[in-house]
């Protein structure tokens, strides 16, 4: 195997320790907690004792039961041990992040672990930072899906890998290398191929065994999981009556897991239902969980989409917790955090910065008492998702399961629902907000292609206004190039703090093509101006979907999305913008359109906490 680039904050075999030659400090301390305590619904500390001579720290724990634990000293250390029942389980071989943070799924046992500072101060005392029992914490890795890299990048592990071992314990690899998914694997964490599950419901249960035996005897693999089930429909389509008979057939020396995701999981008193819940969480052999599909499109009104999280999660999602006693530690929660416009977004209102709303679902994963003591959670759509989301997603996994917090994450930087940036960027009614400079007699107005946002957008949901017009990406402001001059809209972006970086978005298309339905991808020539005495532009990008399909499609009878975006940090609190047909190459009379003009606060890599 060639040799694998590693970050410089990672520690283990792959990086030397600072090594102090002054001598220790030679004192004592002894500190005991006499019981765990409980940090949100899903994270747990661990009764422990520590004992500290100088730079050298002891720390002594007991675990009942199989557990994820992570543990986290205070400064970076060297000559890392740990014992279980007076045998060596883990060394300085094994891998540490930056030299300082441990996470791995341990067995029962009687815990030993020592360890010595590797600050060259020889003042600076080594203690405990974290000791916690943490869940399963599920990410499904980032992927080149559609094109979209030329704005995200393809260089997925050198941008979020570190954030990959610091916040998740289990990954479905997407599009990581082989030498990527073992460092993930040396490092403590696992890896899980994806299975369909078409054959179950189509009643083919040998072909879905010889699927998964195909992988499941591959060393890099620690289980599976099983895409998917519909929960409220045992005989359908995506039907599950033979599921045991399936899972029987999987030959499984290891004892390798098999987890099972299901969509629409709310309990509707039907008997297979709760069958179908314990066959997941105790499969016929290894070790298993049922995973919910909870994706959550954003709303209007923050109002509207706190009751819309409450109802997804704690009634719906977690309805089958309360019909059977002890499933939540077999029972996980995964949200969605695709937000890849014009593939595949949950993000349809402009308006709203999602980050906000990805973190209060996971607020309320830690924090509602209907949702304790749930044994996953995680995301989904890792491939579907923009570089600064994917960012944003594995830090509050971090937040709120790895270091157990029950405060929001946006709080720390500032997020709001509705930053308030710019008004109607949907077109959703009219032109209002935005102040109209047409090249000649009505050459921009509003309209809507019916249809065309699923088609060309992929927005997932059903958010209406308050007036009941769908966020589904329908309605456009129009613009018809004419040999006379140029079209322009603009309108002030308001509430902007100087120094601080902003994103904006907005997808541009051929209002003709979309009518006509014809597929010919091109750059449609509709730009953003900003003065640059009010704004440094810091990036300027164009995604042109040159897809040959749609996702949820195999016909290519659709016209094709712009994506443009621009990272700017802005000189003054109010920044012009303004969206014109200056640059398009479109004869006269050529009819584009625009809509979601979304500009929110952006998560830089540098902002990283």
């Amino acid at each position: 195997m060639k040799k694998l680039a590693v970050f410089p904050l990672l520690a283990g075999i792959f990086a030397a320790a600072n090594i102090s030659t002054a001598a220790p400090v030679q004192k004592i301390n002894v500190r005991t907690f006499s019981q765990s305590q409980r940090l949100n619904n899903l994270v747990q500390t661990i009764t422990y004792m520590t004992r500290a001579r100088g730079g050298q720290l002891t720390v002594e724990f007991t675990l009942s039961a199989e557990q994820w634990v992570f543990l986290q000293f205070s400064t970076p250390v060297k000559n890392f041990q740990m014992q279980c029942n007076g045998k060596e389980v883990a060394s300085g071989k094994d891998f540490l992040l930056k030299n300082q943070e441990f996470m791995r799924e341990l067995p029962p046992g009687k815990y030993t672990v020592k360890a010595e500072s590797a600050d060259r101060d020889p003042q600076v005392e080594l203690s405990l930072k974290h000791l916690n029992k943490i869940p399963e914490i599920y990410y499904y890795a980032p992927a080149n899906v559609g094109g979209m890299e030329v704005l995200d990048g393809s260089d997925h592990w050198e941008q979020i890998g570190e954030q990959l071992l610091s916040s998740t314990n289990l990954l479905a690899p997407a599009a990581l290398t082989i030498e990527q998914q073992q460092l993930y694997r040396q490092a403590g964490r696992k890896i899980f191929f994806n299975t369909a599950s078409h054959p179950v419901s189509q009643h083919k249960v040998e072909v879905f065994a010889a699927n998964v035996q195909s992988k499941l005897d591959m060393e890099i693999f620690d289980g599976f999981t099983v895409d998917e089930f519909d929960f409220k429909n045992p005989d359908g389509s995506m039907g599950y009556r033979d599921y045991g008979k399936a899972l029987k057939l999987v030959k499984n020396p290891q004892n390798k897991r098999m987890y099972t995701w299901s969509y629409g999981v709310k309990y509707t008193e039907k008997p297979e239902q709760l069958a179908f819940a314990r066959l997941c969480a105790n499969p016929p052999s290894g070790k298993g969980r049922l995973m919910t599909e909870v994706y959550l499109e954003s709303k209007e009104t923050e109002a509207e989409a706190k009751a819309f999280i409450e109802r997804r999660i704690a009634e719906d999602a977690a309805s089958i917790l309360r019909e059977i006693p002890g499933l939540a530690p077999h029972y996980g929660i995964v949200l969605g955090n695709f937000n890849a416009m014009p593939i595949l977004t949950q993000e349809v209102v402009p308006e709203v910065d999602y980050k906000y709303y990805l973190d209060w679902q996971m607020y309320t994963i830690a924090n509602h008492t209907a949702c304790k003591d749930l044994g996953l959670v995680g995301y989904w759509g890792g491939n579907y998702c923009q570089e600064e989301l994917q960012r944003w997603s594995l830090l509050l996994l971090r937040h709120y399961f790895v270091e157990g917090k029950k405060t929001m994450l946006s709080h720390e930087y500032g997020f709001s629902y509705r930053p308030g940036i710019l008004n109607n960027g949907d077109f959703l009614r009219d032109l209002s907000s935005w102040e109209v400079f047409p090249a000649e007699k009505d050459s921009i107005r509003q309209d809507a292609v019916k249809d065309h946002g699923y088609l060309m957008q992929c927005r997932w949901g059903s958010t209406k206004s308050a007036d009941g017009i769908p966020y589904n990406g329908d309605t456009v402001a129009v613009m018809t190039r004419s040999a006379d001059g140029v079209n322009i809209i603009q309108q002030n972006m308001e509430n902007l703090t100087p120094g601080k970086p902003y994103v904006l978005h907005y997808v541009a298309g051929s209002y003709d093509d979309a009518v006509n339905k014809v597929n010919n991808p091109r750059d449609y020539g509709i730009y953003a101006e900003i003065d640059p005495s009010e704004a440094e532009i810091k990036y300027q990008g164009l995604y042109i979907d040159r897809r040959e399909k749609h996702r949820y499609r195999d016909t290519a009878d659709f016209s094709r999305a712009n994506l443009h975006r621009i990272i700017f940090v802005p000189k003054k609190s109010e920044v012009m913008l303004k969206l014109t047909d200056r640059k398009s190459q479109e004869k006269p009379g050529t009819r584009l359109m625009v809509n979601f003009v979304q500009v929110k606060p952006y998560f830089a890599r540098e902002m990283m906490k």
